[in-house]
């Protein structure tokens, strides 16, 4: 489970609360109180992030970086699907096999639909809405 809230709401012992995936709200004191008992991820926003990047040391993308991409995605980020994030795969916008990173900047959550689909040749164009990619898949290459 991956709690997100900001870094001013948990100093404000009141009325701040925090979201879950599934949408409940906890106050500040809540989130801290439940993450130490369930081992629950805390995501902090609003203060300097670090990059979590493995470059091509790596072809698979961590745990971490799953849950650092679910900071941005609740879906699979091909256009109109809306199948969870926690049911995608993640894949490497620029193929591991042509030389891609296992960088955050390079990965994106895909259902195993849409994944096999650009597997299979499906061109595609990819668009950039703010931290998120929307995937745009068209017809197979011949």
């Amino acid at each position: 489970m991956l709690v997100t809230t900001r870094l001013s709401d948990l100093q404000d012992e009141t009325t701040a609360v925090a979201s879950t995936p599934t949408g409940h709200t906890l106050t500040a004191g809540e989130a801290r109180r439940v993450a130490c008992g369930a081992g629950i991820i805390p995501a902090v926003l609003g203060g300097d992030s670090q990059p979590i990047d493995l470059g091509r040391q790596n072809r698979f993308f961590t745990i971490t970086q799953r849950a650092a991409l679910a900071l941005t995605y609740d879906t699979c980020a091909a256009h109109g699907c809306d199948i969870p994030f926690a049911w995608t795969e993640t894949h490497h916008l620029h193929a591991w096999r042509d030389g891609g990173r296992t960088d955050l900047t390079n990965a994106v959550p895909l259902c195993g639909h849409h994944h096999r689909a650009l597997d299979r040749g499906y061109t595609h164009t990819i668009r950039r809405e703010g931290r998120r990619v929307v995937i745009q898949l068209a017809r197979p290459r011949t």
